[in-house]
């Protein structure tokens, strides 16, 4: 490029001198020998000219302007292009036009995670009074946490003979059952399905009438038919007050000792025929449920063979008058 630059030059000034000597001088032959040979002479006087002085660059493709500032060819082709309309203008700050680009972007939506809100269930302190059909009460205390809100409450009588029967096996061999109690206690949720209580809570049966005896005590029987004597908080005659956390079955039973009761026999569910022996004399035998057969009577003992479970009074008459009865308790198999 600088080559090409200072034989351009050399063919200018040649020109202009061959040009000026035509004017200036008497016209001479010019031949195109002596053309050649001149400008030869005019390309070394180029060569040793310096650039410089006529506003060009050392450097190849640098153009000097007269400020001192250097363009490069690439960047004097850059500014000779077009400017595109939505260019920002000189007066438009930096900042403004960050602004502006930042409205055009589509704004971004965050989805935002749907929570299902779960309302936490309500287990406030709550209490209950019920009767059953017979009259007997039951009254319950439960503290906060024990059963959710729209809990309630069922109680029924036991009549059963079989569970009756299991209440009173818990009863020792020196006991003699004279009354039991017995209710069923169920608690529904609000939607009727059957609950628990998450915690121990507070029950008190009520008879509706005093149960006779010397001793009272609180029997839980379970689903699967075992019968355990429970822990209570004081057991009378007229209730009893105890904790649980489990329910099916409860009853209050009352017994007295069969050391003060010499007319009693206890006896087993499976036990061998027994004989009872009474006053000697001409007498007679009878029983007042099947659960006891009696056979080989004499005059003062009789033979008893247990049938089943349950209380059974056995009748002597001696001289058509009655004279002694003795009460046999048949315990249920342990």
């Amino acid at each position: 490029m600088r080559k090409n630059w200072k034989r351009l030059i050399a063919l200018f000034l040649a020109t202009v001198m061959v040009v000026a000597s035509g004017i200036f001088t008497t016209y001479q032959p010019f031949n195109a020998t002596d053309t050649d040979a001149y400008v030869e002479n005019l390309d070394e006087s180029v060569e040793e000219m310096d650039l410089s002085e006529l506003g060009l660059a050392e450097e190849s493709g640098d153009v000097v302007p007269e400020d001192g500032t250097v363009e490069t060819t690439e960047e004097l082709q850059l500014t000779e292009e077009v400017e595109p309309e939505d260019a920002a203008t000189p007066e438009e700050t930096p900042d403004a036009v960050v602004e502006e680009e930042t409205e055009e972007e589509p704004a971004v939506e965050e989805e935002e995670e749907e929570v299902e809100e779960i309302e936490e269930e309500s287990y406030p302190a709550v209490s209950f009074d019920a009767k059953t059909s017979s009259g007997v009460r039951v009254t319950i205390s439960a503290p906060e946490g024990a059963f959710p809100e729209g809990t309630t409450v069922t109680v029924t009588d036991v009549t059963n003979a079989d569970t009756i029967a299991r209440i009173e096996g818990t009863a020792g061999d020196d006991k003699i059952v004279t009354a039991v109690v017995a209710v069923d206690i169920t608690f529904r949720d609000a939607t009727g399905k059957e609950i628990e209580p998450a915690r121990a809570i507070t029950v008190n049966i009520i008879p509706a009438t005093a149960l006779e005896g010397s001793n009272f005590s609180v029997v839980h029987v379970e689903d699967n038919g075992t019968a355990t004597t429970v822990e209570d908080k004081g057991a009378s005659a007229n209730g009893a007050t105890f904790d649980a956390d489990s329910f099916s079955e409860y009853a209050l039973m009352a017994t007295t000792d069969a050391a003060n009761e010499p007319n009693t026999i206890t006896k087993t569910w499976g036990d061998d025929a027994f004989t009872i022996s009474g006053t000697s004399g001409s007498s007679t035998w009878s029983s007042d449920s099947n659960i006891i057969s009696l056979s080989s009577k004499r005059s003062g003992s009789v033979v008893a063979t247990i049938n089943g479970t349950g209380t059974a009074t056995i009748t002597h008459k001696i001289s058509n008058k009655v004279n002694e009865t003795f009460t046999v308790i048949v315990l249920p198999y342990r």
